[in-house]
């Protein structure tokens, strides 16, 4: 039986966003996470090549202090298959329902618009719980009739695409950007699986490729801090009357944001939670 690495990592609550922004650049294959009661986060990475995950714990334990990591080696008892068979769809709220591929023909939907990812990435499958907010978020916009199918979309930080195709779902078309150069093959792959290929854009690079443009509807899933750094710029590419959702954030991270984006003058809609997790909502009324 061939041999599979796992890497553990415990980060403490101050380092877990260095962690989870370390682990969305480099991890391609995703990870599993888990937040402790003690406040700790645990993740765990597999990989068959353990050179490979023996530089992931040198690199983050190079940037961190107070993370405690862990190499260790199973037997691969097709843990992929196993994973495989275990990965259950996320309904985010009444409007949307996460599948992966190998489901899309045997799960019955009752009525919410299914959205088909490739798990390659852990930010964005739906599994997560900043993403399954941002999905639940956009899907009561679209109930109370504050975004349209003739609305453009922004999502930055794209990941897998899932909220940029959640929203060409709906009709919308849009931009989808990121600084991961992997991240944006799986979402372009995602858009073809879900036929909506022709209503995005997904372009490499941040914030400087819509300079002077405006965005009926905005995604941010990243984390707190360069939300709390890019305030100003995100309220600039905002529409009058556009709206803003914003996630990748603890609760108890969820103050300082507020704060960065209500100084611009933004209104906030709604502060939703799941779990330790929080989702933002903002409007801009002029």
């Amino acid at each position: 039986m061939p041999s599979l690495f796992q890497l553990t990592f415990l980060a403490p609550e101050e380092e877990t966003d260095k962690v989870l922004g370390f682990l969305s650049l480099h991890t391609l294959n995703g990870w599993q996470e888990e937040v402790l009661p003690t406040g700790e986060t645990r993740f765990l990475i597999f990989n068959n090549e353990k050179s490979v995950l023996e530089g992931l714990q040198q690199d983050i334990l190079a940037q961190t202090s107070n993370v405690q990591a862990t190499l260790t080696e199973r037997e691969d008892e097709d843990w992929l298959a196993n994973w495989k068979k275990n990965f259950e769809p996320v309904l985010c709220g009444s409007t949307f329902v996460v599948l992966p591929p190998w489901r899309k023909d045997d799960y019955n939907a009752q009525g919410r618009i299914p959205i088909i990812i490739e798990p390659k990435n852990a930010f964005g499958t739906g599994q997560h719980a900043t993403t399954a907010l941002c999905l639940t978020l956009l899907g009561a916009l679209w109930e109370k009739r504050l975004i349209s199918a003739e609305d453009h979309f922004l999502d930055l930080g794209t990941g897998s695409g899932i909220l940029a195709i959640a929203a060409s779902k709906l009709g919308l078309s849009g931009k989808g950007l990121d600084i991961d150069p992997n991240a944006l093959h799986n979402a372009q792959e995602n858009a073809q699986q879900n036929g909506v290929v022709q209503r995005i854009q997904f372009q490499h690079g941040s914030l400087e490729l819509v300079h002077g443009q405006r965005f009926s509807l905005i995604f941010a899933n990243i984390l707190a801090e360069p939300l709390v750094q890019m305030a100003h710029a995100i309220a600039q590419v905002l529409a009058v009357n556009g709206q803003l959702i914003l996630s990748g954030l603890l609760d108890i991270q969820a103050e300082k944001v507020e704060k960065a984006y209500l100084e611009q003058g933004l209104v906030q809609s709604s502060r939703q939670l799941q779990g330790e997790w929080c989702a933002l909502t903002f409007t801009k009324e002029q």
